[in-house]
């Protein structure tokens, strides 16, 4: 009879733990998976969203696209844009995208900062159009492509852009470039392969006049 009563109770302990097991396993969820065509859909419901989130954050949308596996979306800073979002901010703004979407969903926010790196366009200004409130900045020493011209890029400012001189704080206006300045300036985004190229700055740096 006791025997009995022990491998009863060893049968209930295995019970136990076996539903302890399986309760253990219920906790665990896997992140739902998106098809290619689920975040092209979410992609397309964002559109409406990125004024409200770039005037929320100060923040400006660069791109937008999806891989298989995930959403791409490039940003950057506004108005400050040499400073650092913080991985608070970068939380919140995630959290903003999930709400406004209505689901987690998968995400790869990259931060674009700017101007940490040497200047990505550099030379001197053979052209000013006043007009449109552009540029043309070529540099001899540097050719465009595989072809013999010298590399040059029409250049116009971003709403958020600014002119320095050289080791200087000071704000210049457009007015201020003319021909024959020596300049540095920092892309953000796309910029066009046409010849001369077309590309928008945030910072223009004056280094010296010809």
């Amino acid at each position: 009879m006791r025997q009995i009563c022990l491998k009863q109770l060893l049968v209930i302990l295995c019970c136990f733990v076996f539903l302890l097991a399986c309760n253990s396993e219920s906790v665990v969820t896997k992140q739902k998976e998106f098809t290619s065509e689920e975040l092209r859909v979410i992609q397309e419901k964002l559109r409406n969203y990125w004024d409200e989130l770039g005037r929320t954050y100060s923040i400006r949308i660069m791109s937008v696209g999806t891989t298989q596996e995930h959403l791409e979306i490039e940003i950057r800073k506004f108005g400050e844009f040499e400073k650092n979002l913080s991985g608070e901010e970068i939380n919140s703004i995630k959290k903003s995208l999930f709400k406004f979407v209505g689901q987690e969903f998968p995400l790869n926010l990259e931060v674009i900062q700017c101007c940490r790196q040497e200047a990505n366009i550099i030379g001197e200004i053979i052209k000013t159009d006043m007009v449109n409130k552009k540029v043309l900045i070529e540099n001899q020493e540097k050719k465009a492509g595989n072809s013999d011209n010298p590399d040059a890029t029409w250049v116009t400012l971003t709403e958020d852009g600014i002119i320095l001189a050289k080791d200087s704080k000071q704000l210049q206006v457009f007015s201020d470039l003319s021909i024959g300045q020596q300049v540095k300036a920092w892309s953000v985004g796309i910029s066009f392969l046409s010849y001369p190229g077309q590309a928008a700055v945030v910072k223009i740096e004056l280094q010296s006049n010809k």
